[in-house]
């Protein structure tokens, strides 16, 4: 898959596929209601870290997305915890 951001006054994300298996996988992603998703505390996905970086995925996956994130993220503070004490 090649990725191109172009940069002219406004930023576009340009993916092109190299193959038919990524021209299908671009083609249902084009079918389904999306939404983009950075990437802040470091993301494994298929065994793979990510770091920093965005990802775009259904909206109904987005549970997981932030499931996943808040597990890398500082833990939460309880009251007894809290800034303002």
């Amino acid at each position: 898959m090649k990725v191109q951001i172009i940069a002219n006054g406004k930023v576009s994300l340009v993916i092109s596929p190299e193959n038919s298996m990524e021209e299908e996988s671009l083609k249902q992603l084009m079918k389904q209601s999306n939404e983009i998703v950075e990437i802040r505390n470091g993301l494994t996905v298929l065994q793979q870290q990510y770091n920093t970086g965005l990802v775009i995925q259904s909206k109904t996956a987005t549970q997981v997305t932030k499931t996943v994130e808040k597990d890398h993220s500082e833990p939460d503070k309880t009251p007894a915890q809290s800034d303002e004490d």
